[in-house]
C-alpha cells in the first residue's frame, strides 16, 4: 500500500514538474493573445509607421482632431488590437483630442512578437513620432489599457514631463496576475515578462486617472486599488461598482476621464 502511494506521489510530482516546464518555456504564449491580421483603414483614420529601436516597422492608427488640443497615446490591452479600440476613443475625438492608437508588434500584421521590453520599443517609435508632429511632453496624455497600463506607465516613468497618465483597470505587476491566477504555480521565480508598474508609479508626479470596475475577473479591482494608493498627488480613482474587465466604457468611464483630463 505504501509503495503504491508513493509511486503516485511520484506520478503526480512528474506530471507537476512537465506542466510547469511547459508554462515556462510557452509562457509568452500564454500571456499574450494577439489577433495578427492587418485591419483595415477607416474613414477619418491614417496609418503611421515606426521604426523602432532594435529595426522593426509597426504601425498604428491616428486621428487628427481639432488643432491645439492634446494627444493621447492609446495602449491598449491584450486581446485583438490597437483597430478594435477605436470605438473607446470616439468620446475623447468628439471632444477635439488628437489619438494615436499604438500597434504593437506580433499584432495587427506588424513583425515581430510581443515582450515586455519589445513594446516598450514600440511604444518609444511612437512618441518619437508625435515629437516629429510637434506634440512635446506637455501636449501628450499616455493612456493605458489592461496591459497597456504596464507599457504606458514606463513611459510616464522615463518621461516625467507628459500632461497626464490615464490607465484602465491597470495592475500592480502582471507577476502578480500571474500569480493570483495561476496560485499553484511558482509564477515569481518563472516568469519574463513582469511589467513592474507598482516599484514605477512612486516615482510618477504627472496627473494620474485610474478607473476600474468592482467586478473585473481579469485584472482584480485589488490590484489597481493597491497602484492607486502607492501613486503620488495629483491623483483621481474612478471606481464602477457594477463594471467587470470590458465594459468600463459602457459604465461611463469615458465621462469620467474626460471631467478629469488636465
Amino acid at each position: 500500500m505504501i509503495e503504491i502511494i508513493f509511486k503516485n506521489l511520484l506520478w503526480a510530482a512528474a506530471a507537476y514538474v512537465l506542466v510547469v516546464a511547459c508554462m515556462y518555456m510557452f509562457q509568452r504564449s500564454l500571456m499574450y493573445f494577439p489577433d495578427t491580421n492587418k485591419p483595415a483603414l477607416v474613414e477619418d483614420v491614417s496609418e503611421i509607421t515606426v521604426t523602432t529601436q532594435d529595426g522593426l516597422e509597426i504601425t498604428g492608427w491616428y486621428i487628427e482632431s481639432r488643432k491645439g488640443k492634446p494627444v493621447i497615446l492609446y495602449f491598449h490591452g491584450n486581446a485583438q488590437d490597437h483597430a478594435v479600440r477605436l470605438p473607446r476613443v470616439q468620446p475623447y475625438i468628439e471632444e477635439g483630442y488628437n489619438v494615436l492608437l499604438a500597434g504593437y508588434r506580433g499584432y495587427a500584421g506588424n513583425p515581430g512578437n510581443p515582450t515586455e521590453e519589445g513594446l516598450y520599443a514600440d511604444a518609444r517609435a511612437y512618441l518619437a513620432a508625435l515629437k516629429e508632429k510637434g506634440f512635446q511632453d506637455k501636449d501628450t496624455i499616455l493612456y493605458g489599457e489592461s496591459l497597456g497600463t504596464g507599457v504606458a506607465v514606463q513611459m510616464a516613468f522615463e518621461n516625467p514631463d507628459m500632461r497626464a497618465l490615464v490607465l484602465e483597470a491597470p495592475y500592480t505587476s502582471t507577476v502578480d496576475v500571474g500569480a493570483w491566477r495561476f496560485f499553484w504555480a511558482p509564477v515569481r521565480l518563472l516568469m519574463k515578462d513582469r511589467f513592474d508598474s507598482l516599484s514605477k508609479i512612486k516615482d510618477i508626479t504627472m496627473p494620474l486617472i485610474i478607473k476600474h470596475g468592482h467586478r473585473d475577473q481579469v485584472i482584480p479591482f485589488r490590484f489597481g486599488k493597491e497602484l492607486y494608493e502607492a501613486a503620488n498627488e495629483p491623483k483621481i480613482f474612478l471606481e464602477f461598482e457594477g463594471a467587470d474587465h470590458n465594459n468600463l466604457m459602457a459604465n461611463g468611464g469615458a465621462e469620467g476621464i474626460l471631467a478629469h483630463l488636465p
